[in-house]
């Protein structure tokens, strides 16, 4: 009596990671990009998908340490944190987030079991803004988290409008500039948030930009210079107005003349980042182009006068004072 078959092997269940985030650039402006950290797979799997249903992009961490380097890249509207996160549990990890970013920058809701627990009560007092339980309301989650992007969209609109106000306590216009656009940089240069005048403006989606250093986009020349001009620790230099060409996706260069506000740590004194007003000025400074060496120009107007100086310089030439005032422009000698 021959043996009786084998059972077939049960089938193969194949598990696809997650789709990838949705690009920032194309979320509802009443939404934005969240960032969950939970060290449950299956958990953090059901709740993408509830979030993502609410409109949202959202981005996964399993542990504390990823969630930190992750939140400290920028691009991040929310932050969604399980209390026990393995490496780095919540309180901890807020207690290092908060001695670089405000409350009202970075909101974090923290995720529990129960209201009445002790690592809630010190997450709260570490820095988060609320807590919500896992396996709550829906709804009551998604009322939090409209009320937490709120809170960080107005405390960017307020300190984009100081910035301008004092880029520009006058209200002087200048003639034929591009819109203006806002973005805030990190003390080593990199993007941490962009208006969406900012991403019509440079062209890229903001998924593709947030967390990029500014000086992979911009003409090596003008890196070389703007990096000589800038103090230790900060990415620009500590001037009004700051100059330079931009790579746009197409590989067209645009001139970006940027208004830098440092925005220092009221703590520790030290950069926690730097503000930027900055406008697409290529049709002014193409107008601009340098004449012939030799010939004589008049500049009334001394900013214009410090924008035609910076403009020279880097076409190689010089802007230099004459008898009786006159200005000529000569080109500088070339280095053998």
């Amino acid at each position: 009596m021959s043996p009786a078959p084998a059972p077939p092997a049960p089938p193969k269940i194949e598990r696809r990671p997650p789709p990838p985030p949705e690009p920032s650039a194309t979320r509802s402006p009443d939404t934005g990009t969240l960032l969950l950290a939970d060290s449950d797979a299956e958990l953090r799997e059901m709740l993408v998908g509830r979030l993502r249903s609410l409109g949202y992009a959202v981005e996964e961490a399993a542990d504390g340490e990823q969630a930190l380097a992750r939140l400290g890249r920028g691009g991040i509207d929310v932050a969604l944190l399980d209390l026990r996160l393995p490496r780095l549990d919540a309180a901890r990890l807020l207690q290092r987030l908060r001695q670089k970013t405000p409350a009202e920058e970075l909101p974090v809701l923290v995720l529990g079991t129960s209201d009445r627990n002790p690592e809630l009560l010190r997450a709260l007092a570490e820095g988060a803004n609320d807590y919500a339980l896992k396996g709550g309301d829906v709804e009551v989650l998604a009322a939090r988290l409209r009320n937490l992007t709120l809170l960080r969209r107005t405390a960017l609109k307020a300190q984009h409008a100081a910035a301008a106000a004092a880029a520009n306590p006058h209200g002087a216009q200048d003639v034929e500039p591009g819109p203006e656009f806002s973005f805030d940089l990190s003390p080593d240069g990199r993007f941490r948030d962009l208006s969406a005048a900012g991403v019509a403006a440079l062209g890229y989606p903001a998924d593709q930009l947030l967390g990029r250093p500014l000086f992979d986009l911009v003409h090596q020349q003008d890196v070389a210079v703007l990096r000589r001009d800038s103090p230790p620790g900060h990415p620009l230099p500590d001037a009004p107005t700051v100059l330079f060409r931009f790579k746009r996706p197409d590989g067209r260069h645009i001139w970006l003349e940027v208004q830098p506000r440092k925005n220092p740590d009221p703590r520790t004194g030290g950069l926690r980042g730097v503000w930027c007003i900055g406008q697409d000025v290529s049709k002014r400074v193409e107008g601009q182009r340098a004449p012939e060496p030799g010939l004589a120009v008049t500049v009334d107007d001394r900013r214009e006068r410090a924008r035609l100086t910076n403009l020279l310089a880097r076409s190689g030439y010089a802007l230099v004072e004459g008898q009786e005032g006159a200005l000529r422009i000569v080109r500088l000698p070339t280095k053998a």
